[in-house]
């Protein structure tokens, strides 16, 4: 079965039902996505699925779980199978932060950093040092409160430890454990060289487990008879193996299904390896591929990078001569910027920031364009005492990064002989419409600009600025 987290809040889900997994108290097939019931518009944070069960993680921090519960996976302290969401026994509001599903057993990392687990342990995979099968949360061995940052789970169960290494625990027939041995874990065991500082995201299919390293590459571990490893061999892997091509630098999220994996690369691209029966790969084959091929239509993502960029108005001290202006740029292929500037006096400037537009200079284009250059003459005059620039961004064609400006300062002498350095900051003077994008683009710029892009009004916003340098980030992604 699958399941979708609407933009609402809300929660579908379709496919096989038999055993009440779809959530709306019925046992039918349901071949197009359909409410789950209860979890309406603004109740639903995170979800998951298992082979025949289903969890979500409300807004308001609780977890409820529906379908089998043969094997206690629901949580009630029952193996009542559940056709509705089913209140799990202790997650109530406020105390679940991320929550997962394996095929038979369900994980939660609680808001303290605490990890509990329920349901099938035959495998240990519950890891608290048993094989007791568990109809509640049950406390991981050893990761208690602070511990846990991230979860994942399969046949077994893995976590990035909040010192940035990782474990797992659980069934390890096929080296999904990753620490050299093919031997079942019952607590958490920790994952060959991924000590601490070295792990980012982590994901795990039925037996084998992949992590997105702190470095950008990807390694893999455990069953590898389809490939999945993404090694370009069919040789299991007991310990973390390197993805074949996806290097340091490369990747910028992973994702393992049941028999094959997938990575968002850092260039936008998506490729994938491992089975390929039902077309899972998405090359336009059914050939199992070992290393990652590239995925049909997702190539890389392309920026159209544009708009105009004004600098608040900075008073300065009594100017004898404007001097020089600089600025560090970043500029890929096809793009450009243009830098003016202009000055007034205090008949056309304020000290609340307000220009006198008829009676402020027109805004003059710095000539040459380039940084470091005199800027006197070019819409400044000497003996103003505000100054103000614009940066104006171009592109002439979609890029596969996007243009920066930084660490802008203008050079000025006063009527005392002391020279000065300015560095005013920037705040957008006006917004670009921009086309129709069905996908709502987020950005965070390092100096403190949020980007994002309205949907009604198909405008890009810019956030207020937390820092002196300003930064021109990612307009419109395609």
């Amino acid at each position: 079965h699958t399941c979708a987290l609407k933009t609402d809040g809300s929660m579908v889900c379709w496919g096989n039902n038999a055993s009440g997994q779809i959530g709306d108290n019925s046992t039918t097939q349901r071949n197009v996505p359909t409410q789950v019931s209860g979890l309406t518009a603004g109740t639903v944070k995170e979800i998951a699925a298992g082979g025949y069960h289903t969890c979500a993680l409300k807004t308001n921090g609780s977890v409820v779980c529906w379908g089998d519960n043969t094997w206690g996976q629901i949580g009630d302290n029952s193996t009542t199978q559940r056709n509705v969401p089913t209140q799990v026994s202790g997650l109530t509001a406020g105390t679940v932060k991320e929550i997962a599903a394996g095929d038979v057993h369900t994980c939660a990392l609680k808001t303290n950093g605490s990890m509990v687990c329920w349901g099938y342990n035959t495998n240990g995979q519950i890891g608290d040092n048993t094989t007791t099968q568990r109809n509640i949360p049950t406390q991981v061995s050893g990761l208690t409160a602070g511990t846990v940052k991230e979860i994942t789970a399969g046949v077994h169960t893995c976590v990035i430890k909040t010192d940035g290494s990782m474990m797992c625990w659980g069934r390890n027939d096929y080296g999904q454990i990753g620490d050299n041995t093919t031997t079942q874990r019952n607590i958490p065991t920790q994952v060959s060289g991924l000590t601490a500082g070295t792990v980012k995201e982590i994901t795990a299919g039925f037996y084998h487990t992949c992590s997105l390293k702190t470095n950008g590459s990807t390694v893999c571990w455990g069953s590898n008879t389809n490939g999945q490893i993404g090694d370009n061999t069919t040789t299991q892997r007991n310990i973390p193996a390197q993805v074949s091509g996806l290097t340091a630098g490369t990747v910028k999220e992973v994702t393992a299904g049941g028999y094959h994996t997938c990575a968002l690369k850092t260039d936008g691209s998506t490729v994938c390896w491992g089975k390929n029966t039902n077309g899972q790969i998405g090359d336009n084959t059914t050939t199992e591929r070992w290393p990652p091929t590239q995925v049909s239509g997702l190539t890389v993502f392309l920026y159209y990078s544009l708009g105009a960029y004004t600098s608040i108005i900075k008073a300065v001290e009594v100017v004898t001569s404007f001097e020089i202006m600089s600025w560090m740029q970043t500029l890929p292929a096809g793009t450009s910027i243009t830098m003016k500037v202009r000055s007034c006096d205090d008949s056309a400037c304020s000290a609340a920031g307000t220009v006198d537009e008829s009676l402020t200079k027109q805004w003059a284009s710095i000539s040459p364009a380039t940084s470091g250059n005199d800027i006197s003459g070019d819409g400044v005059t000497d003996g103003d005492g505000w100054i103000q620039y614009q940066a104006i961004l171009n592109a002439s064609a979609d890029q596969t990064q996007t243009s920066s400006l930084d660490s802008i300062t203008i050079n000025y002498s006063s009527a005392s002989g002391a020279c000065y350095d300015l560095t005013p900051y920037l705040v957008p003077q006006y917004l670009d419409k921009i086309p129709e994008d069905p996908k709502n683009t987020n950005g965070q710029a390092d100096t403190g600009y949020t980007i994002y892009k309205d949907t009604a009004t198909k405008e890009i916003i810019i956030g207020a600025p937390m820092a002196e340098n300003g930064e021109i980030i990612e307009a419109r992604r395609k």
